[in-house]
């Protein structure tokens, strides 16, 4: 009798189709972006950027957002990150037993300061 084969998820590229139309994190918005399902949005300047790990783009950052009195830990995955950065970010307020309370999100991005410069 020959055994039967269970396929794990990693083997079927179907379930991957099916796992992020079912995504409980994710869906696909109308242009085909990601966006975080049931989740809140906050944006402001990134004042320091406690932990990067350039091989995972993992990211700790103390942001200043508006309406908050205290930085924000806002951490996630992002390709390269600096301080002085605008970042925004959707996913959900966590509270980790070691780090306190995080915005832990499943979206994140970063935009360079611009600068307005007039030749004398």
């Amino acid at each position: 009798m020959k055994p039967s084969k269970t396929k794990l998820p990693h083997e079927d590229p179907g379930w991957y189709a099916h796992w992020w139309r079912n995504s409980p994190i994710l869906q696909v918005d109308a242009n085909g972006r990601a966006k975080a399902k049931h989740a809140e949005s906050l944006s402001g300047l990134i004042e320091r950027v406690t932990y990067f790990k350039e091989d995972t783009c993992w990211a700790v950052l103390q942001v200043k957002v508006k309406g908050h009195r205290d930085l924000v830990a806002v951490v996630g995955s992002l390709a390269s990150v600096s301080a002085g950065e605008w970042v925004t970010a959707e996913g959900r307020w966590v509270q980790d037993r070691e780090f306190g309370l995080q915005f832990r999100a499943e979206l994140l991005n970063s935009t360079a300061p611009t600068q307005n410069c007039r030749a004398l």
